[in-house]
């Protein structure tokens, strides 16, 4: 997998704090951004890179191609005058020909999605490029995505009080033709100068991913990552179960389920680290679940998730639904692996729209219902990995307090 990665900007919202290198080799703990983020993406898929380099290109350039590690994986574009996101892609495409589709990722940003995930949801899109996005519960800093379905349909700048929606996490998957929608007039993004036109002619696609993100282009993010980065990475990601409230409400179910129930959980509790239940509307049923005997004790359990019921949207400025966005700021807050989890979350599959999220959805049993529970125990005997999973760990402020599994 090739990744162009752009990094000739000046950065300038940053440089009175990193003066005498640009902006992706700002040192984080020792090391440079850039080195940090290319070594993630190594491990998450990629096997060469080209550096787009400008502003400071030397300290680039040098710093790479002499790194024992990196030299023979990375390849260089400088451009001589500022050329924009767009005309550095393009001059980029006339020398490293990229057999197949490839990626092109920020310099400066790290999104923790999955590179493999996010190609193949381009190549089922029939989309030219197709841009991750990330859940973001204020968008003021960067503006919006607008969506219909799978496809971007334009772009919210950005403003004051902008509310959550969906922004650009800087990651993309494109096709071989993209470079006859690079313009020849320069300089040129691709924000502004390719995007609307592919999203014009339905060609623009984006993903929503969970996974932790940070741009390091403001001092207050350049801080955070100072201080959390490498933590964020080192620690591996978990695996959950997101569970319908009502699969945790005891009341619910006859007393003749009772060894169901208990084969359920222990079932669920082999797979999963923690638990998430998903309450709908206003009902505060099954929070005391933690604390009934069939539960007590059983499960690591975090606190629910309240999910109103409504679905915002539609047109050309479908936004997450309700479920998908507290699903991915979950997902986020708790470090999990969507495509590792477990989803018994009675929702149609065709309203989650995350990669990850469907390929695991199992049939979610409502209220009382034994034969239901019994089709979803006989997929977790059948059809789900029992291997080793990481422990719960510490559960972030407003999630609840793990508790050990004891069977």
């Amino acid at each position: 997998m090739h990744i162009f990665v752009l990094c000739g900007g000046f950065g300038t919202r940053l440089a009175h704090i990193v003066k005498d290198v640009p902006k992706p080799m700002a040192p984080i703990e020792g090391l440079p951004f850039l080195e940090i983020l290319l070594e993630h993406l190594v491990r998450n898929g990629a096997t060469s890179f080209t550096l787009l380099t400008g502003h400071k290109a030397e300290v680039i350039e040098d710093h790479f191609s002499s790194h024992p590690r990196f030299a023979p994986l990375v390849t260089f574009s400088r451009e001589t005058a500022p050329l924009g996101t767009a005309g550095a892609l393009r001059e980029a495409l006339k020398t490293r020909k990229v057999p197949g589709p490839f990626a092109i990722a920020n310099g400066d940003t790290f999104f923790d999605c999955s590179l493999d995930r996010l190609r193949r949801a381009h190549e089922q899109s029939g989309a030219c490029l197709t841009i991750a996005l990330k859940y973001c519960m204020d968008c003021s800093r960067y503006g919006r995505v607008r969506m219909s379905e799978a496809l971007v349909t334009g772009f919210l700048e950005k403003q004051a009080n902008g509310g959550d929606g969906l922004i650009n996490a800087g990651l993309y998957f494109c096709s071989e033709s993209i470079a006859s929608f690079l313009p020849e007039s320069t300089p040129a993004s691709l924000e502004d100068g390719v995007f609307p036109e592919l999203a014009a002619r339905g060609l623009l696609g984006g993903v929503p991913f969970e996974g932790r993100f940070i741009d390091i282009g403001v001092e207050s993010d350049y801080r955070l990552a100072q201080a959390n980065l490498q933590k964020w990475i080192a620690t591996p990601k978990r695996r959950a179960a997101l569970v319908s409230s009502s699969l945790l409400q005891p009341q619910a179910w006859p007393a003749a389920s009772a060894s169901l129930l208990h084969e359920f959980l222990t079932q669920l509790q082999e797979r999963a680290s923690l638990i998430v239940p998903l309450l709908h509307g206003a009902s505060n049923a099954g929070v005391a679940s933690a604390s009934h005997p069939t539960f007590r004790g059983r499960l690591n359990l975090a606190a629910p998730l309240h999910i109103p019921g409504a679905v915002r949207g539609g047109g050309a400025d479908r936004q997450p639904s309700p479920e998908v966005a507290a699903i991915l700021q979950a997902a986020e807050d708790l470090n999990l692996d969507l495509a590792g989890c477990v989803h018994l979350l009675g929702l149609p599959s065709e309203r989650l729209g995350v990669p990850g999220l469907a390929e695991c959805l199992l049939p979610g049993p409502g209220d009382g219902d034994l034969a239901a529970l019994s089709t979803t125990l006989e997929t977790l005997r059948s059809g789900l990995d029992r291997g080793s999973l990481p422990s719960a760990g510490a559960v972030p402020p407003g999630y609840g307090s793990a508790q050990p599994f004891n069977a």
